[in-house]
């Protein structure tokens, strides 16, 4: 009997030993499927929040190049028809530009070539020598002259314009600058080894009065120039030389001098904001832009005075 009993509390005992291990494995088993399930959730959710987060930031992106594309296509249109109005009445302007320089005729004849070959108005270039003789003669020609371009060649190997130790325009920049206005002169310099942007910041380091007396200063190799009697210039020449028309077409349609009509000076801010700060025009309420067009349809009488005067 004694026997008996112990067998059953043994197998009682290795029931319950069972039943303990079938319940730690129960509960491993089901932290393990718990920790699948929580890590499957977590990257599932990962996933779906990157994804929606992509799809936000892409349709913000293309809605935001839709909208800028969209108005800045507005503003070319515009830049393009107000352009195409004022060159209507540049066709028929004459503009007297006075090129100021000790070199020779022969360095700076592509130029003059090229400004008096423009279609698009009637440029008379007025060359005159400057000398240490003819101070008088060369006050009466900045007179005559609408916009001016000092000179200056470097076949010396030196480009001494002003601010320097024998610099050769001093006096001369200041003349124009003060009889002109900054707006209306522009230094030119012929005859460089290369005309990148550091050989200009260098110019202008060193020579500060360029920068404060004229509008900017324009680099051109001897490479870039062609030979006298051609009318194409390389890449980087053709491209300062547009930069060069460009002062000279402003100096026509837009008036600097504070006693002109202020419809002048409020079409170039207008025509200015278009090109340099198109957010900052987007911005701006549509009345306004209404009210500029009207102003530029029924002044247009006043436009073609203030260009012919």
């Amino acid at each position: 009997m004694s026997s008996l009993h112990g067998i059953e509390r043994a197998g009682a005992r290795a029931k319950e030993t069972d039943w303990i291990i079938l319940q730690l494995c129960m509960k491993c088993i089901m932290g393990f499927l718990n920790w699948i399930v929580s890590t499957l959730q977590e990257c599932i959710c990962k996933c779906i929040m990157g994804f929606l987060n992509w799809i936000v930031s892409t349709l913000q992106e293309c809605i935001c190049k839709c909208i800028m594309g969209f108005f800045n296509w507005i503003v070319s249109t515009l830049q393009e028809c107000i352009y195409k109005f004022l060159l209507i009445h540049l066709r028929s302007t004459k503009i007297s530009v006075g090129l100021f320089t000790r070199d020779g005729k022969s360095e700076y004849s592509w130029l003059i070539d090229k400004l008096q070959s423009q279609r698009w108005c009637t440029i008379y270039v007025q060359p005159f020598q400057i000398s240490n003789r003819n101070w008088s003669e060369f006050q009466e020609a900045v007179a005559k002259c609408q916009f001016a371009i000092l000179y200056h060649s470097n076949t010396r190997g030196r480009i001494n314009i002003t601010d320097v130790t024998d610099s050769i325009y001093n006096e001369e920049l200041d003349t124009l600058y003060k009889n002109l206005g900054k707006e209306k002169v522009t230094v030119v310099v012929d005859h460089m080894e290369r005309s990148n942007d550091d050989d200009k910041a260098a110019i202008l380091r060193n020579q500060p009065s360029i920068a404060y007396k004229a509008q900017d200063v324009f680099l051109f190799s001897t490479e870039e120039t062609m030979p006298h009697g051609t009318k194409a210039l390389h890449y980087t020449g053709e491209k300062n030389f547009r930069a060069i028309l460009a002062l000279i077409a402003e100096c026509i349609l837009f008036d600097y001098s504070p006693h002109r009509g202020p419809f002048t000076r409020g079409l170039r801010g207008f025509v200015s904001q278009l090109c340099g700060h198109p957010i900052a025009f987007i911005q701006l309420s549509l009345r306004w832009c209404l009210v500029q067009s009207l102003l530029l349809i029924v002044e247009k009488k006043i436009l073609v005075r203030t260009i012919l005067a």
